[in-house]
């Protein structure tokens, strides 16, 4: 029987998300910022595209940064059509309209290398834009600083400000997917075993220097005298917790854009990387990870695809940490698959979350509510109060002991 404190901390809690389903495509999703001096940065979109007559899911999710998501909006809005645009010249051009899952094998690299390239062409317009309204920054007076900046707001901020690009592209008739990955967020697929477990693969590499390879990758690109302030704490610059991402021109371009033009944004960052350490750009790549994935094998398995910004990470590792009484770190997309899954998989998330887990948590039936509502609390009323108090916090000079980054979750079950 579930107590008063339990409803009302569940009530509380869904009235502070941001959700949607679409049955018809399987989808569900959730985003999460209770602050209210924070403003949730992240943006998400889910389309369906008809391309020589057969429906394509696209899913997608950008985690902005620099307390301004003008890139993220951009990004969600802007890109999905220009990779719809690529995908539709590829199926006419090399597979001459014809489409099934035996010609989408065939050109799966193909068609992953186009859409990887059409995403850092992306990112590369955004500064380029920047480049073609002053090409000599350091030309300019700060009367004409002030002007440009003024004059051309949006392309500046679009390409000054930061996100993460996340995304899945399933075709749903053919049994095919392809994950594209730019920055921290997390791409994968969970599928039931004969046992009625679900295992967990995830489908694209993190973009962190924590990570061996990017660290290496990163390290190489620039002189061996500047590595200490390249990867300090973790951070490209110091400054940045992802080594990849889409905008961030000031880590791109010519140190004399921060002090002739970025400088002059009103509002800009408050931890702006100083100039005198941009020497060597670019410190970030807009390459993303991709991956194809063969959904025929698994479709019996119930493949159901999930996209998370890095606010799962968070919250999992905070309550994990908290279960065992020190900082430990845990593996977030196996973490959300166990919820999805049976007994057995939800009982291995609560010893890693030290709270029960409720499949049922969302009275609405959304799979990503479900999942966000179980992170955080489950059937423990005190640590779903633990967000709740959140949205009465209105000291802008302070945080909050439990640290809440924006949290969204995109859960599609694709052979629904």
């Amino acid at each position: 029987m579930e107590s008063p404190e339990l409803r009302a901390a569940r009530d509380g809690f869904v009235r502070l998300c941001e959700s949607a389903r679409d049955d018809t495509i399987g989808t569900h999703t959730v985003t999460f910022q209770p602050l209210p001096t924070r403003i949730n940065q992240d943006r998400l979109t889910v389309q369906t595209w008809e391309i020589s007559g057969q429906q394509w899911i696209f899913l997608a999710m950008c985690d902005g940064h620099g307390d301004n998501p003008i890139t993220a909006q951009h990004t969600v809005t802007a890109l999905p059509p220009r990779l719809k645009g690529v995908l539709s010249k590829i199926i006419e051009d090399d597979m001459h309209g014809v489409v099934n899952h035996e010609r989408l094998v065939a050109n799966a690299d193909t068609i992953s290398s186009a859409l990887g390239r059409e995403i850092q062409r992306f990112d590369e317009g955004l500064s380029t834009a920047i480049k073609e309204l002053c090409p000599e920054p350091t030309a300019l007076t700060e009367e004409q600083s002030e002007t440009l900046v003024d004059d051309n707001m949006e392309i500046l901020q679009q390409g000054y400000y930061g996100c993460t690009f996340v995304s899945a592209l399933v075709s749903v008739a053919n049994r095919c997917m392809w994950a594209f990955n730019v920055g921290d967020s997390t791409v994968g697929i969970s599928c039931e075993t004969p046992d009625g477990r679900r295992n967990w693969t995830q489908l694209c590499d993190l973009h962190r220097l924590t990570e061996p390879l990017e660290y290496f990758r990163v390290a190489m690109a620039h002189p061996r005298e500047e590595l200490e302030k390249v990867a300090q704490n973790d951070r490209v610059l110091g400054w940045l917790s992802m080594s990849r991402s889409i905008g961030d021109s000031a880590m791109k371009l010519d140190r004399a854009y921060i002090t002739h033009v970025f400088d002059y944004i009103p509002d800009k960052y408050v931890h702006n990387p100083s100039a005198e350490f941009v020497k060597t750009p670019p410190y970030l790549s807009a390459e993303p990870s991709l991956r194809f994935f063969d959904l025929q094998p698994v479709w019996d398995a119930k493949p159901t695809v999930i996209i998370f910004s890095d606010g799962v990470d968070t919250v999992a590792n905070y309550y994990h940490s908290a279960r065992l009484g020190q900082h430990r770190e845990t593996n977030p997309g196996p973490l959300v698959s166990r919820i999805l899954g049976n007994d057995v998989d939800r009982a291995e998330a609560e010893d890693i979350l030290g709270h029960p887990i409720d499949p049922a948590w969302d009275d609405g039936g959304n799979k990503a509510v479900m999942v966000l509502g179980n992170l955080f609390g489950g059937t423990n009323a005190e640590h779903i109060q633990n967000a709740n108090v959140q949205a009465n916090w209105t000291d802008s000079t302070s945080e909050p002991a439990f640290y809440i980054d924006d949290t969204t979750i995109i859960v599609c079950a694709v052979s629904d």
